[in-house]
């Protein structure tokens, strides 16, 4: 959903990842659909991504995207995620 406001517009992803009972193909499926809706976004939009991702993280902080408050052990969705790249460079 884009609203657009002032100063800038904002736009509201809500995403629910498949489980990990889903084949590989599925969760890069939505992940490439998720970046290409990235790619039309201008720089100036404030971007809010929330909803479930089915991962785990872990315990481990690891660079300014996963803190230190997860729980478990990271699992492969957890790891998918934080190689992603939806954490690029140009996330702040």
């Amino acid at each position: 959903m884009k609203i657009e406001a002032e100063p800038v517009d904002i736009v509201i992803i809500h995403i629910y990842m498949p489980t990990t009972n889903h084949e590989e193909e599925e969760v890069d499926s939505v992940l490439e659909r998720l970046e290409e809706i990235l790619n039309r976004t201008k720089g100036t939009d404030y971007v809010v991504i929330m909803g479930d991702w089915n991962a785990v993280v872990g315990e481990k902080a690891e660079g300014k995207f996963i803190e230190k408050y997860g729980l478990g052990k990271r699992n492969n969705s957890g790891e998918k995620l934080q190689q992603s790249s939806l954490k690029g460079e140009n996330w702040q």
